[in-house]
């Protein structure tokens, strides 16, 4: 019988960030409104190292500035796919196997989302935009 006020292992916690922030393993499982309406934001994952089942959302909340996700400056390990549908038409599909980087682009319209899965030696990225590189792996 599940403890009274309990909380369930697969719900979510939402929350906001509205700065520069680096994230640990128990941020693991939220989904972060990302609000860059002050200015370009960093977000820094933790290591991928030991980190399997990690799991990290985020979603735009407005096409202020850029919204980076970066690996922690040890490990550069990201890998993924994100598609983007510029003019509703032929979606286009990013895919990189060795990026350091995911970045929101300003211009993104709000809704664009990724989401980032750990296995303890890569990042698994996915994502989606409303328009070609809104949304984008680098390095």
């Amino acid at each position: 019988m599940a403890k009274l006020g309990a909380k369930p292992a697969w719900t979510s916690y939402a929350e906001s960030i509205t700065a520069a922030r680096t994230l640990t393993a128990a941020d693991s499982g939220k989904m972060f409104f990302v609000d860059s309406s002050s200015g370009a934001l960093a977000i820094t994952l933790p290591a991928v190292s030991g980190t399997a089942a990690l799991h990290f959302e985020f979603i735009s909340t407005d096409s202020t500035a850029d919204v980076t996700i970066v690996c922690d400056g040890t490990e550069q390990k990201t890998a993924g796919v994100v598609y983007t549908c510029p003019d509703n038409a032929n979606p286009q599909i990013d895919v990189d196997a060795a990026a350091t980087t995911v970045t929101i682009v300003t211009a993104a319209l709000p809704g664009t989302f990724v989401e980032l899965h750990s296995n303890g030696s890569l990042w698994y990225v996915q994502g989606f935009a409303d328009d070609t590189d809104l949304l984008t792996l680098t390095g």
